[in-house]
């Protein structure tokens, strides 16, 4: 019998940690993909330093001042940027309504 309850709590905590893990899939991807783009800034940056031709110089100094202008951010509803802070903002909004309720049931 306590084999059995042992097990279903291991398979309900491997589950609650699974459905984080899919929960959060996009944020982890954005995140691999800004770190993609601030590598390509460097690479842009490297070469600059490298490049003796004008011509290419100058069109890698315009591309380098457009990468850097223009980051790579995703928002949601234009409300909270997705990025690895998400789950924490999520976290931090469920605690913070959760202490609100708690105080006004006490009014009544």
């Amino acid at each position: 019998m306590d084999i059995d309850m042992g097990f279903r709590f291991l398979m309900t905590v491997i589950n609650a940690c699974l459905s984080l893990v899919i929960a959060f899939l996009p944020v982890i991807s954005i995140s691999l993909l800004k770190l993609e783009g601030e590598a390509l800034e460097l690479n842009i940056h490297e070469r600059l330093l490298q490049e003796r031709d004008g011509e290419l110089q100058y069109q890698l100094q315009m591309f380098a001042e457009y990468v850097e202008g223009r980051p790579t951010r995703f928002q949601l509803l234009r409300v909270f940027e997705l990025d690895w802070t998400l789950p924490l903002k999520i976290i931090h909004l469920c605690v913070t309504y959760q202490i609100i309720i708690v105080q006004l049931t006490h009014l009544f």
